[in-house]
């Protein structure tokens, strides 16, 4: 399952189009009129939200064909980031200098605001984003390159990563939800430990450039990073050795993916 979204205007209102793909076969689906519109499938395929300057956020349900859900989301800039965890229950929202906002998906696709987790964070939101597994931990670089970690339970006070030196462009967690991988503007990648005091664990080096994608595999033993010049490499997790770069890509392209299985990766 794939899916598209365009215009992509920064600046006039326009009808937004959504085009997705079920294997070769197509369908669009009406969009609001919005600005920036940033669109994501939940991991089964069966829904899709989206958000745009407008400050709503719609959810479709990809299997009955209606009309989306809606709900206010105000942001003060342009949302940068939209993510489902893994199993497609909670959305989060990131955006430039707005705190992000995350929602718990009912099984009829209702959308309820989850709030009583936040407290006075380090510096402002950068708008990157990322969610656990489990949908229990919501990951949020700031302006001041650290990383705050949130508890969305409430149980626990946030974690602040520190160590990076330049804007923080890209985050991920594990598979199991124990280690966290952020990616920088200088192509310092770091990983941390989430159950350590803060400090990270490893710094992997060898990206030519900003980093503006990281992923892990599955299994959580590899990560794969995309860089604007169009190198794709892979790394061990558990850090050492030197990146494997993947090679015949060009300058395009600006997502990258594991399959199910973790024996390939997509790129478009």
């Amino acid at each position: 399952m794939a899916v598209s979204a365009g215009p992509t205007s920064l600046l006039s209102p326009q009808d937004v189009r959504i085009r997705t793909w079920r294997g070769t076969t197509s369908a669009e689906v009406r969009g609001p009129r919005d600005t920036g519109y940033l669109v994501a499938l939940s991991p089964d395929g069966r829904r899709m939200a989206g958000i745009g300057r407008a400050g709503t956020l719609s959810l479709w349900d990809l299997t009955t064909g209606g009309a989306p859900v809606t709900t206010p989301a105000q942001f003060h800039g342009l949302p940068t980031g939209l993510v489902f965890n893994a199993d497609g229950k909670r959305i989060v929202a990131g955006a430039f200098r707005t705190e992000p906002q995350v929602w718990q998906v009912s099984p009829s696709g209702g959308l309820t605001a989850l709030t009583g987790w936040q407290t006075p964070p380090t510096g402002r939101a950068d708008g990157d984003v990322a969610l656990s597994a489990d949908g229990t931990k919501l990951a949020d670089a700031r302006d001041d390159h650290t990383v705050v970690v949130w508890d969305l339970t409430g149980k626990s006070e946030p974690k602040i990563l520190r160590g990076h030196a330049e804007d923080i462009t890209g985050l991920a967690f594990s598979p199991d939800g124990l280690r966290l991988a952020a990616a920088a503007a200088d192509g310092a990648i770091r990983l941390w430990d989430l159950d350590g005091r803060g400090e990270s664990a490893d710094v992997l080096h060898g990206a030519e450039s900003t980093v503006r994608e990281v992923n892990f595999s599955p299994d959580g033993t590899w990560l794969v990073t995309n860089e604007p010049a169009g190198h794709l490499r892979l790394w061990r997790a558990a850090g050492g050795g030197e990146p494997l770069e993947l090679t015949g890509w060009g300058a395009s392209g600006g997502l990258s993916a594991f399959s199910p299985d973790g024996t390939r990766i997509v790129r478009g």
